[in-house]
């Protein structure tokens, strides 16, 4: 039988993928296919055959009785020479779990034996204990708590031994005949009606270890991200479907979002062992964040343009398209404030994502004083689309700006040629704003994930409403 730490682990496994994706519509959607139940259960039979014979196992003592004799045995030295599961036979239980069959285990057990028997007599030796037909079969239901953790419990169990064979060295050969027998049975016994019984505390454990899994990150020191779960899972035959909240939230504040989740859903389909669905709401929740944290705004000065631009942010420069500003500031050096008059609104399309923004931004000479005097204050409005990526687990990005139009909130210096502006800012936010946000783009956010899995060849496509991830997986338990 498998000691406790690993049989939580096992059982930990089958539902870690649970803890990916937390309101009636999620913001985000976590799904484990047949493919990826089958890979966590080959990995777990690997790191099972791997560490089971470098078990210790702890001397055994006891009493028997042969033809209504009274034995005291002793079993020490035990050391487990083999331990082979097959490649488990995986599915899934709609509306209720998973479900494992390990048939048949085998294994190969020796040690050395004593016994005393009528007060007086006694005899020892080496045993051999081997099996090649034990069986283990498990239905675990899968469920949520009302706080967004996973649950699970054992809905069905069985377990047993067909045939157990017994070897003795020592003794004399009347000793065989009348032992050999009753050390089956129990031996027999033992695995047919104790493992089943051992499992129900297993779960309690593991259910514990569950409510103590994180349901959210820190992305950065203004934001996190929680995903807890907000309802049972959904089981068919094919798939565990988790809905979570997939919100982000400023840290120390945890204020909803204005905007609710639409309903959106995965395909249901193998290709790969993960999907991971991250809506338009958790993307715009994260703008919210960021909006509220007063962060969408960036000051431009000549010191952020590259040495190579044609323009540079200085009065005399900047005459070809505000005329007249050279004479009323002559050699000056301009400065370029841009911040969000709202929350941007990142709309998600057949594999584009678009982006509009509503930008109040001031023009302004630096006297040489150090203090600003305004020469005008526009609004924009651009359009921006992005592309996503994954990289290092990382869901990463990067935004193309593809237009910019003006309008005029007030000119300190007389009338302004708004289309040689619009020429002017389009280039500054091409030159200067976009590379920064693909900047911060580039470090991206963690998605959920579990120590055990790296992500391998993850595939990105922007659906409508949503982003869909498809991965496989590499497990090292």
């Amino acid at each position: 039988m498998l000691p406790g730490s690993m049989r939580q682990s096992a059982l930990l496994i089958l539902l870690c993928f649970t803890s990916l994706v937390s309101g009636t519509n999620p913001g985000m959607i976590g799904l484990l296919t047949s493919k990826g139940l089958y890979a966590v259960s080959s990995a777990f039979v690997q790191m099972v055959q791997e560490k089971v014979t470098k078990l210790n196992i702890p001397d055994l003592s006891g009493t028997t009785f042969a033809a209504s004799i009274r034995v005291d045995y002793n079993i020490e030295n035990i050391k487990i020479e083999s331990f082979k599961l097959p490649t488990p036979e995986t599915n899934f239980l709609p509306g209720v779990g998973v479900a494992l069959s390990l048939y048949p285990i085998s294994f190969q057990v020796t040690g050395s034996w004593s016994v005393h028997y009528l007060t007086i007599f006694s005899g020892g030796g080496d045993f051999q204990v081997y099996s090649h037909s034990f069986f283990l079969k498990l239905a675990v239901g899968v469920t949520s708590t009302d706080d967004g953790y996973p649950r699970m419990w054992l809905d069905k169990c069985s377990s047993g031994v067909n045939d157990v064979d017994v070897q003795i060295w020592g003794g004399t050969s009347w000793f065989y005949s009348m032992f050999l027998g009753p050390i089956k049975d129990t031996v027999k016994h033992m695995l047919n009606a104790q493992i089943c019984d051992k499992l129900q505390p297993i779960i309690n454990q593991v259910n514990q270890k569950l409510h103590n899994l994180p349901v959210s990150y820190k992305v950065d020191k203004y934001s996190e991200f929680e995903y807890s779960i907000i309802s049972p899972p959904n089981i068919d035959d094919n798939s565990i479907e988790v809905d979570s909240k997939g919100e982000f939230y400023y840290i120390g504040h945890h204020q909803e979002a204005p905007f609710q989740p639409q309903s959106f859903s995965l395909p249901h389909i193998n290709d790969y062992m993960l999907y991971l669905g991250i809506s338009e709401f958790s993307l715009n929740s994260a703008a919210f964040v960021y909006y509220t944290a007063n962060l969408l705004n960036i000051t431009i000065d000549d010191d952020k343009i590259p040495p190579s631009s044609p323009i540079r942010l200085n009065t005399k420069s900047l005459a070809a398209f505000l005329p007249g500003v050279d004479k009323l500031y002559p050699n000056m050096l301009v400065e370029i404030s841009v911040s969000a008059e709202k929350q941007p609104l990142l709309t998600l399309q057949m594999d584009k994502i678009m982006t509009q923004a509503a930008l109040l931004t001031q023009i302004s000479a630096v006297l040489p004083n150090a203090s600003l005097a305004p020469i005008c204050i526009v609004e924009a409005h651009v359009n921006i689309s992005g592309k996503p990526s994954v990289v290092n687990n990382n869901l990463t990005g990067s935004m193309t700006l593809n237009g910019l139009s003006l309008s005029l909130v007030k000119s300190y210096i007389g009338e302004i040629d708004m289309h040689k502006l619009e020429n002017m800012l389009s280039f500054m936010g091409k030159l200067v704003v976009i590379p920064k946000v693909n900047e911060m783009l580039k470090r991206g956010f963690p998605l959920p994930s579990v120590k055990v899995a790296k992500l391998v060849n993850p595939v990105v496509k922007v659906n409508k409403g949503y982003i869909a991830v498809a991965t496989n997986a590499n497990f090292n338990l």
